[in-house]
This record gives C-alpha cells, structure tokens and sequence, in this order.
C-alpha cells in the first residue's frame, strides 16, 4: 500500500510540474515578438522599432501613416488585453465573454455602478457609446481617418501573429476586429469616467430629502475660494444675465450613486525660462489615475509626426511634447451634465412630459449576449428630448417631492435622463492635430476643436513662450447650473449652445513666468461664464505647488522633479490643531495628541503621524456625519472625495457657536468637542485593530498600500485571491495622501487603499529635449506576466527614480534593449 501511494505521491507531482510547465510554456509564447525582422500586411516601407530599457517604443517610418500603424502593432503586442476589456466595456459588451458576473455588492467600472456585468452592459448599451462613436469615426477627416485605420491595421496584425497564445485568448473568444470606431468609443468611455459632476447632482438631491438645505450646506459647503487664488479671471461687463436659481430637488434616486470618481485629478504647471537654472522653459505634468488603468507611453518620428508622450490606444497622444512644443493637462472638473426627472405617461410609444406638451420617447432595442444563456437578453433603451432615461424614479416619493406641480396625470411614471456632452457628436481628432502644433497659434487652433471632457493644457515652446488654455465644451445653459436634478417639464433649463472656444480661460506669457494648475478653480467672479461649481478638487495641491515654484527664483529639472514628489500635507495643519485641542485624560489620547504636536506634515510610508492624522480625519467623518444620515446617504457621502469631507469638518471646526451641533452655542461646543474626542479614540482603535497595540511598530505605509491588480486578479473576482498572488504587482508601501503633490488618493469606503495616482510624470526641457525626463506608466508596459516589463516599472514610480525621456536617435540606439524591423508582405 505504501509503494502504492508513493507512486500516487510522484504521479500527483508529476502531473503538477507537468501543467505548470505547460501554462509556463504558454505564458512564454505569449510574449511578443520584438527583436528581429518580420513580414506584415498594410505597410507601404520598412520601418523599425527600438525599444529601450524601459520597454518603450521608439518607432522610425517613413510616413505618418506607417508611425500609425507601429503604434498600433506595438499596443496591440502590450496591452491587447486592456484594450479588449476597455472597448467590451465602452460598447457594452462584456458578458458577451464573462458572462453575468453577479455580485454580493455593486460595484463600478469608469465610474459606472451595477451589480452585475450584464448590468453594466445595460447601462452603456442605454447611453449608445458605441453607436456615438461609431458616428465619430464617420465623420473624420480623410487624413485623421487614414491615421486611425492604420493604427487599426497595425493593431490587428499584432493580433494575428499572436494566433492562440495571444493573451486575449483567455478570455475564452476570439478578440474583436479593431477599428477606428474602436479607439473612438474608448475616448467616450474616458469623457464617462471624467465626467464627474453627474453624481454631485444625486448626492444633492438624497442629501436634501434627509438633511434639508442647511443640512446639505453643512456636508457639501461652497468651494473654499479662500485657499487658493484662480488662474485668470474676466471681463465682469459681459457677466450672464442673473437668473432665478433652480429650486432644489430633495428626490432619493433608486439607482447607485457611488462611486464619485472623489478627489480624482492631476497636477501640471510651466515655468518660462527667466524662472529656471537653464534659461528655457520647463513643463511638468503628472496626471492621476486608477493605478489598475496603467497608461502607455511611445515615441513616434516620421515626417510631419515627431511626438514622445503619454499615447492613447488610437494615433494620439494625450500629454507629452514633438519638436517645438510640450504640453501637460489637468482635469477641469466643469459642468457639462445634468439629470432630468421626466415624467412618462404610458402608451405605444410611451411619451415624455416637455414644456411644450407631450412628445413620444424614442425607442431602441439593444440585444446583449451573455455568455452561459442560451438567449441574448434584450434590452429596452428609452430616449427623450435631455438624453437617455437612465435612474427609474419612486412615483410615490417624485410626487411627494413635486407637490401641486405633478401632472395628476394616471399611471406616470418617473426617470431621470441624463444630459451630457460627452453624448453629442466629436468630430475630428484633435490630439493629432495638438502633436503637429508649431506655435501658441497652431496649438490652440488644435485645441478649438477637442470636443472632449474639458481639460486645462498648459503650454511650452522652444521659442520661450508659455501658456494656459482651457479645451472642451461646456454647455451654456438657459438659467443658472442647477445643483440637484431639474425637472424636464419646466423652463428654463435647457441647454442654449456651449461656451465659445475664444471665450474660454486662457493665458499667454504671464508676468511671474509660472502657470500651475491642479485641478483647482481657475476663473474668478468676474469670469463671464458659468465653467464649475466644485472644480474637480479642492486647491490644497495648487496651493503648495505654487508655494514651491515660488520658493526659489530659479529652478532646476532636479527642483522641479522635487515638486513633483513633494509630500508635504500641509492641508493637515488644521487637523493637527483640531488634535492638540482634544482634552482627555486617556493615556492613549494624551499620546495622541504628542504625536501629532510633533509631526513635520510629511505623509512619508515610514511616518507614524500620517498614519494617526488619516485615521483621525476619517473618524471625523463617521463621528459627525453618519448619526445624521441614513445608512445608505451615509455611503453615498462617503465616496464624495476627501477634499470635500475636510472643507466640510473646517468650516464645522471653524464655527465658533458650533451650530452644526445645535442652537445654543455652549451645549454645541460640549457636544462638538466630545465628537472629536469621540474620533481621536476611533482612529486610535482603528490603527491598533490594523497595526496592534505597538505604536513604534506603526507607518502610514503599513495601511497605506498600492497594489497594481490585474483584471483577472481584482477584489470580487472569482479565484481573484490565487490570481493575485500570481498576477498582482504589489503592495507596496505608499507615500503622500489625497492632499499632497504626489498623491496617494484613498476613498472612505475603502479607507487607506491608493486608488488613483500620479500614473505618468513628464519634465520637458524645452532647452534641450534630451534633458528631459519621466517616469513611464507603473507598473510597466507590457502585460505578459513573464515579460521582463511586467513590473519593471513599479518600484522606481514609487521612489520617484526617473529616466531620460530619450528623444535622439543616438541616445535611443545606445539605450536600446530590442530592435524589430517590419517590411511589408508583397502580394
């Protein structure tokens, strides 16, 4: 018996090391082809490509188009699997492979919540991305189409030569044809994820049923002006006409909120050369990111297109510099959607309550494939005159809301439709048209038609000017922006037309010679349009990078590298004092607060006062806001960002009769003060429950971790915990916090987890592109597991180790790790 199960023993092991030598060898054919020569279809001439030690892409060609394709044979070799998932997931179309995908909780993908994978399809099938995407692609201009079906045909070629091991085929289907249609649908699906204004209206509106109008200015106060001055400001004679505001809305919506994409953004700022050690300007950006949405860089040279940057899965690139110019963006924040509660009365076809009477919806069937169902699932999507309905409202509750302003009509119903531009036609592609600029005039003349989510671009050229301008449309409205969702039957907010380019903010040469912009406001009162309420993040960031680039009268690429790294919390100061005030005898308490006395403000991974003063900021919040909240208001609050849950607990702390707490200021100020006790005990209770009872022992980089997931390996997936040890990159401890310049976003759902973060960092040189330097898109650029570049990249993003941004071809040869040349296939 004993021989017997030894045999058994050695068979077991056999066949193990045998099928781990087999997914071995798959994992190795998986990997691409980049050194040597191939043949491939869709070339006009040979073109070569050099990849660096880095793994990025330095392609040669002799015509734009040939660039095109390389780039799109050289993501199509790297990230095939990101893009498959990113376009099922813009056209609706992920159950097609993984099935219904239920979960115990919902869940978001780009900022778009459900509970299932189907149901995530449903969503996006209602708002028609990949029907708007594909009307893009047919109204492109023949020179930018030719581009785009090259970057198609180069990507399709990558795909073919992968055959069976390519890693897309884990997915368990072919991958789907690439087309212009598909780059098109990922820009929209990018203006979704962006669009982050949509949710703040809900949020208002469940907050205002609870809470009342004093309520919901407590918990979501005016953007604090005070902490930071705007960019520019404007002409206060060509000032809107003032209007009634909209009544709010105080309507819970049934549909999910969260998440809110909260304190998402990114830094940039210019200096001229007056301001730098060498005399020629220089131009910083870092934009911010899921860090489980790695971006990829490349460098293009053929005639007419010399561009080295952050690319897009399409001939574009998104920040980044060519031959004359640089160029970095920051997320604006702006108001560019609206909900509207329509009313619908039943009928064939049903019809939506307008101002000017009743109109029919339209109507559209779209049929979704499930993977595992016999049956594709057919889905009703109903569009009115603001958009499709996309929230299914409580009649009760709408005309408890509505009062005598309801119709009285029998059997309505109510939804809210969703009004955004990102639903409206984007002809061209204006990034192309950004990476051929040769001046401020050509430039901006590129910008004019970026039809996209608005960004801030900040601007350099070799000839010493800098610059601001703002790109992307903003709808003007008939009344003022509306802070919760609006009634679609009533006058006076629909949308009139959208700012005018030559209108929006820009700036050219500004006398200081520094321009910076993080997300924060950038017009003042006098700026003659409505652009944001909340801006995308509140001005802590640009506040300290202002203070940094003013430090100094002349920096150097060292200095502003040191910016770019800065983790100085210095929003925390007040958090700090909010601390030292705690009065408790506790000897936890008093140690509490002597820790927090002494801290520097530096959020460094091996600081214990960063860890202390995160968990007291994140007790605050439960401790003040969830008793007054229901369950589930208190977790849509929750996702609402960082910056706004800190503006909120100031301008509480701030009170001196601490009214939130009640009417009579001496028993407000006792209950205030027992809630922040109340909090310094949680947050140490927290910590020990996490980091035991040593204190010594404790780091804000013990708690405060990043993990570079792959989509096979995420938190809910199935076997997601033997696919992480496998396929994740990480944790590692992280620096900074959601205030910092170098940010480590967290949300309060997910307390201490990086989320989003600094996922590029670019510093041009405009003296001497060959100065310049960046660290390429964590964790690294290919997505082969086995690939030396799978993870290359991840521990110097996280110590803030760059390299050299390699721009001449001498300097890339002598960097080179692989070359590939590609002729073309003679027919």
């Amino acid at each position: 018996m004993r021989r017997v199960l030894r045999a058994l023993v050695i068979l077991v092991g056999v066949l193990v090391l045998g099928g781990l030598g087999l997914v071995w060898y798959a994992a190795r054919a998986s990997l691409p082809v980049v050194s040597g020569t191939l043949t491939v279809a869709g070339l006009s001439a040979p073109l070569t490509v050099i990849r660096d030690h880095g793994g990025v892409p330095h392609i040669y060609a002799e015509t734009a188009a040939d660039a095109a394709y390389r780039l799109g044979f050289v993501e199509g070799q790297d990230r095939r699997l990101q893009m498959e998932l990113a376009r099922r997931l813009g056209e609706g179309r992920l159950a097609e492979v993984a099935g219904e995908g239920r979960r115990e909780k919902p869940f978001a993908i780009a900022g778009v919540v459900g509970s299932s994978t189907l149901d995530i399809d449903c969503q996006m099938r209602t708002l028609g991305l990949a029907r708007i995407a594909a009307a893009d692609a047919a109204t492109l201009p023949a020179e930018d189409l030719a581009l785009f079906q090259a970057f198609s045909a180069g990507v399709n070629a990558a795909t073919d030569l992968a055959g069976s091991s390519g890693t897309v085929r884990i997915l368990g289907a072919a991958p789907l044809p690439w087309t212009p249609a598909a780059s098109l649908v990922l820009t929209r699906l990018g203006d979704l994820t962006f669009a982050i204004q949509r949710y703040e209206e809900l949020l208002s509106a469940t907050l205002l049923a609870e809470v009342g109008a004093a309520g919901l200015n407590a918990l979501m106060p005016p953007y604090p002006d005070e902490l930071a001055p705007p960019l520019v400001d404007g002409d206060p004679r060509a000032a809107e006409a003032s209007a009634a505001a909209p009544r709010l809305l105080a309507l819970r919506h049934a549909g999910d909120i969260g998440p809110v994409l909260p304190g998402v953004g990114s830094n940039n700022w210019v200096l001229a050369g007056r301001r730098t050690a060498s005399g020629a300007p220089i131009l910083a950006s870092d934009p911010h990111s899921d860090v489980n949405v790695p971006f990829y860089v490349a460098h293009l040279s053929a005639p007419g297109l010399e561009v080295e940057g952050l690319a897009l899965f399409a001939p574009e690139f998104m920040i980044g510099h060519n031959d004359r110019i640089a160029w970095g963006v920051t997320l604006v924040g702006a108001d560019t959607e609206d909900y509207f509660v329509e009313e619908i009365a039943a009928g064939d076809p049903p019809r939506v309550r307008t101002p000017d009477g009743w109109q029919p919806l339209t109507i559209r069937h779209e049929s979704i494939a499930v993977r595992g169902r016999a049956e594709p699932v057919d889905v009703i999507v109903r569009e009115g005159p603001h958009g499709p309905l996309v929230y299914d409202l409580n009649a009760d509750e709408v005309r408890r809301a509505l009062g005598a302003q309801g119709s009285g009509t029998p059997g309505s119903t109510y939804s809210s439709a969703l009004a955004w531009t990102g639903g409206l036609p984007q002809p061209g592609a204006a990034h192309i048209a950004v990476a051929r600029a040769r001046d401020w005039e050509s430039f901006r003349a590129a910008l004019g038609n970026h039809p996209g989510i608005p960004l801030n671009f900040v601007y350099a050229d070799v000839d010493g000017h800098v610059g601001y301008q703002m790109a992307g449309r903003i709808p003007l409205r008939e009344g003022p922006a509306p802070v919760t969702p609006v009634l679609g039957w009533e006058r006076g907010h629909a949308w009139t037309g959208m700012v005018p380019f030559d209108a929006l903010p820009r700036v050219l040469d500004p006398e200081d010679g520094a321009i910076a912009t993080a997300n924060a406001r950038i017009t003042g009162p006098h700026y003659p349009y409505h652009l944001a309420t909340r801006w995308c993040d509140m001005p802590y960031r640009v506040r300290r990078i202002r203070a940094l680039l003013g430090a100094k009268p002349k920096l150097s690429l060292d200095d502003v590298a040191a910016v770019q790294m800065d983790v100085h919390a210095d929003a925390m100061t007040d958090v700090v004092a909010w601390a030292r005030g705690v009065e408790s005898d506790d000897p936890g308490v008093r140690r509490f607060r002597e820790a927090l006395a002494g801290w520097d403000l530096e959020a460094r991974a091996d600081s214990m006062p960063a860890a202390l003063v995160e968990a007291f900021r994140l007790e605050l919040v439960h401790t003040f806001f969830e008793p007054r909240l229901s369950s589930e208001a208190f977790a849509d609050y929750l996702w609402s960002g960082e910056g706004l849950h800190l503006v909120a607990l100031k301008r509480i702390m701030d009170d001196p009769n601490a009214t939130f707490f009640g009417a009579e200021p001496a028993r407000a100020k006792t209950a205030r003060a027992v809630a922040v006790e109340q909090a310094a005990r949680r947050a140490i209770a927290r910590l020990e429950g996490t980091l035991g009872s040593d204190w010594s022992a404790w780091s804000w980089g013990r708690v405060h971790t990043v993990t570079f997931e792959h989509p096979f390996a995420r938190e809910g997936n199935p076997g997601a915990g033997v696919l992480g040890r496998l396929l994740n990159v990480g944790p590692f401890p992280a620096p900074g916090s959601p205030f910092t310049v170098d940010a480590g976003f967290w949300v309060a759902p997910v307390p201490f987890r990086v989320w989003m973060a600094p996922m590029y960092r670019q510093i041009v040189d405009l003296g001497d592109f060959r100065r310049s330097r960046w660290t390429p898109g964590p964790p690294g650029l290919a997505e082969q597991r086995l690939s030396a570049h799978y993870a290359d990249l991840a521990r110097p993003w996280l110590e803030g180790r760059y390299r050299p941004m390699l721009w001449a071809r001498a300097d890339v040869e002598a960097d080179a790790e692989a070359t590939l040349t590609l002729v073309p296939r003679r027919e």
